[in-house]
């Protein structure tokens, strides 16, 4: 089917991915159903297989001497064109992730009831955190101002990690208690 070596014409090039379409179409979207998942774009991804092929300028001497191996040879291709679709797909979904978030944060942290908010939680901090022993006020803002790990903490305090533990949650209660009934910017508050 493909020893002839003849020069080849995108004619000709038509006619051997038109034949190839013939023989494997049922064989590739069986894989493109089974690889995807979904059966509604088996249509846009087989287009996009037979443009790739259309775009390689030797697919005949590729496939030539190799009709043992023309199915894997296209099976190849079809899983290249799912994997750049997921690609792109994620990557749209990650841009408009971005973008919406960037237009939440940028209505909400400008307007001046977040912003009141905003300073009414960190004041109930701040008066949470000065009613704390001193011990379980270093231990969080070591962690959560510092980045310190437990571990770390528990060296600088000379006390268990187990008892930085204790520290840190009681403060984190504390804290809670103080801003019961507000929320950040964002709808809450991570500590």
């Amino acid at each position: 089917m493909f020893k002839h070596k003849a020069a080849f014409s995108p004619t000709a090039s038509n006619k051997l991915i038109e034949r190839l379409v013939n023989e494997y179409d049922i064989t590739l979207r069986r894989f493109v159903r089974v690889r995807t998942g979904q059966f509604e774009e088996d249509d846009d991804v087989m287009q996009e297989i037979y443009v790739k092929l259309s775009q390689i300028s030797d697919l005949h001497k590729r496939l030539s001497g190799r009709m043992s191996t023309v199915k894997n040879y296209l099976l190849q291709i079809a899983n290249h064109v799912i994997i750049d679709r997921a690609r792109r797909s994620a990557s749209r979904r990650a841009s408009d992730h971005i973008s919406q978030i960037e237009e939440l944060h940028f209505t909400d942290l400008t307007s001046p009831e977040r912003a009141y908010t905003n300073k009414a939680i960190l004041e109930r901090i701040e008066l949470a955190l000065g009613h704390l022993k001193q011990e379980h006020r270093q231990a969080f803002l070591l962690s959560r101002i510092n980045g310190m790990s437990y571990r770390e903490i528990s060296d600088q305090l000379d006390v268990s990690v187990s008892t930085v533990e204790k520290y840190i949650s009681s403060a984190l209660r504390e804290i809670r208690k103080a801003t019961e009934g507000l929320e950040s910017a964002n709808g809450e508050i991570k500590l």
